[in-house]
C-alpha cells in the first residue's frame, strides 16, 4: 500500500513539472551555463550578460509604458548585421540561430521567454559569437556595443530615453550635482604631479611645492592624465592617497564637496528691477537663489526670471525654486505606471518676495523642469508669463545605473501643470506673446534688450 501512495506522489509531481514546464526551469539556460573557460572573451561575456541583464529589468518594469521587451532585442540585434552584413540572427518562438556566412555558427533555446534574465544573457553571448566569428563585430569596442543595442532599443520607445556611457554618466552627474574635490592644483614633473596651489576652501595637508609620486599606490609616471583627474574628483566624503617624495608614509585626502559651476544669477536690469538668469536647474540652485534675494535692497520692486534656453534639469531644485515663490498652491504632478512615479508637489513655504511683481521669460527653447516652474507661477497666479510657447517637454527621467558604471535614462512618469494640463507637446503658452499671430507659435527671443523693456514696462503696470 505504501509502495503504491509513494509512486502516486511520484508520478503527481512529475505530471504538475510535465503540466507547468516553468516550475521545473532552470534560472539560467544550458547555453549559459555550460562551463566558460578562463578567457578575456569569456569573462566579458559574463560582465555583458550582467550589463543587459539589469538594464533589461529596468525597461520591463520602469518605463511609462508597457514593452514587448523580446521584440525590442530582437529588433535592436539585428543592428549587429550593419557591422557586418555576413553575420545573421533569426529568432522565433523557440530559438536565436546565429549565422556567418551562411554557415550555423550557434543556437539558443528560449522557449519563448520574456525574462530580461534570459534575453540578457541571449544579448552577451550573440555578442561575443559575432565577435568570435566577425573581425568586423570584434574591432567594435564593447561600450560602443552597449550603445549600439541600448539606443537600438531606446529609439522605439521615445525620443528622450537614452543610453549614457560610464564617462558620459559621470560628466552628467557633476553638472547636475556636482563632485568631489582634494582642492589642489598639479602640474606634471619628470617623476610626479606637483603641487602649485591648494584652495584654503579646502582642509587639505598638501603644501605648495610638494611633489606627488603614487596616487593609490599607482606610480604617477604610469598613470594618463586623464586617469589622474578621475582619481582626483569623485564622491564627496571619499578618499585617495597619495605619497609624496621624500616622506615615507602616504597622505590620505578626503574629497570634499564641490556644486556645479554657475555664473553670477543677479543682475539689476532697470531701476530696483532685478534679473535672475536660470541656465538650468541644477543642485543647489534653489539656495543660491534664496541667498540672492535675501541679498536684494529693501526697495527692489520687482523680478525678472529668465528661463530662455533652460532646457530643464532637476525636478526637485525647479520645485524647491517655485516653492520660494509660491505661499499656498500646487507647484506639479507627475503621473507614471510605477506607484513610486505618482505624485503632488505643493508648496509649503513662505513667499519670500511678499508678494512684488514676478515676470518669467520663456521661448521655444525652455523645457522639462523650467516648464514646471513657469506653469506654477503662471496656475498659481504669482506672476506674468512672457515671450513664446515653450518647447512641451513634459516627461520625466530616471537614472538606472548599470554594472558597467554606465546609465539607462530611462521616461518613467509625465508632468502636469498645477491646473492639470500636460505639459507634454503643449508647452506652456505665455500670458503676453510676443508674435501678432492668433496662435504663440515656438520661437525664439535673441534680443535681450527688447525682452527686458516689456518685463519692466509689466512690471511698472
Amino acid at each position: 500500500m505504501q509502495d503504491i501512495i509513494i509512486r502516486l506522489i511520484i508520478f503527481s509531481f512529475s505530471f504538475l513539472f510535465f503540466i507547468f514546464p516553468s516550475f521545473s526551469e532552470e534560472k539560467n539556460p544550458a547555453w549559459w551555463t555550460a562551463p566558460f573557460e578562463d578567457t578575456l572573451e569569456s569573462r566579458n561575456t559574463i560582465k555583458m550578460g550582467e550589463v543587459f541583464t539589469s538594464g533589461y529589468e529596468a525597461i520591463q518594469d520602469k518605463y511609462i509604458n508597457v514593452v514587448d521587451l523580446p521584440f525590442l532585442i530582437s529588433e535592436s540585434l539585428k543592428q549587429l548585421s550593419s557591422i557586418d552584413k555576413l553575420f545573421k540572427i533569426y529568432i522565433d518562438e523557440e530559438k536565436i540561430t546565429i549565422f556567418y556566412d551562411n554557415n550555423k555558427e550557434k543556437t539558443l533555446r528560449i522557449k519563448g521567454s520574456s525574462s530580461p534574465d534570459y534575453w540578457g544573457k541571449a544579448t552577451a553571448v550573440i555578442i561575443s559569437e559575432g565577435r568570435r566569428v566577425s573581425k568586423k563585430i570584434s574591432s567594435i569596442d564593447i561600450e560602443s556595443l552597449y550603445e549600439l543595442v541600448y539606443n537600438s532599443i531606446l529609439s522605439h520607445l521615445d525620443k528622450i530615453s537614452r543610453y549614457h556611457s560610464p564617462t558620459r554618466a559621470k560628466d552628467e552627474k557633476i553638472n547636475h550635482h556636482g563632485y568631489g574635490r582634494i582642492g589642489i592644483t598639479v602640474r606634471p614633473v619628470l617623476d610626479g604631479l606637483e603641487i602649485i596651489d591648494v584652495d584654503l576652501d579646502y582642509i587639505c595637508p598638501l603644501q605648495i611645492g610638494e611633489i606627488i609620486t603614487y596616487i593609490n599606490n599607482i606610480p604617477v609616471k604610469d598613470m594618463q592624465t586623464k586617469d589622474i583627474e578621475e582619481l582626483f574628483s569623485g564622491e564627496p566624503g571619499s578618499t585617495i592617497s597619495v605619497n609624496l617624495r621624500y616622506k615615507e608614509h602616504p597622505v590620505i585626502l578626503k574629497r570634499k564637496y564641490s556644486p556645479p559651476p554657475t555664473s553670477n544669477l543677479f543682475k539689476e536690469v532697470s531701476s530696483n528691477i532685478f534679473l535672475i538668469k536660470i541656465a538650468s536647474f541644477t543642485s543647489n540652485i534653489s539656495n543660491k537663489i534664496y541667498e540672492g534675494i535675501k541679498a536684494l535692497p529693501s526697495e527692489a520692486k520687482g523680478l525678472v526670471i529668465d528661463l530662455r534656453g533652460n532646457q530643464g534639469g532637476l525636478l526637485s531644485e525647479a520645485v524647491k525654486v517655485a516653492d520660494l515663490f509660491i505661499k499656498d498652491g500646487i507647484i506639479t504632478e507627475v503621473r507614471g505606471r510605477s506607484i513610486t512615479s505618482k505624485e503632488y508637489y505643493h508648496s509649503n513655504s513662505q513667499d519670500i518676495w511678499l508678494n512684488k511683481p514676478i515676470v518669467v521669460l520663456i521661448d521655444g527653447t525652455t523645457a522639462s523642469a523650467a516648464e514646471v516652474f513657469a506653469s506654477a507661477i503662471q496656475d498659481n497666479k504669482r506672476g506674468l508669463i512672457i515671450g513664446f510657447t515653450s518647447y512641451g517637454k513634459g516627461s520625466v527621467q530616471t537614472a538606472i545605473p548599470l554594472p558597467n558604471k554606465g546609465e539607462l535614462m530611462l521616461t518613467w512618469a509625465n508632468l502636469y501643470t498645477p491646473k492639470g494640463n500636460a505639459i507634454e507637446k503643449e508647452g506652456i503658452h505665455p500670458d503676453i506673446c510676443l508674435s501678432s499671430r492668433e496662435k504663440c507659435p515656438r520661437a525664439i527671443i535673441e534680443s535681450d534688450e527688447y525682452i527686458f523693456s516689456i518685463a519692466t514696462k509689466a512690471i511698472n503696470l
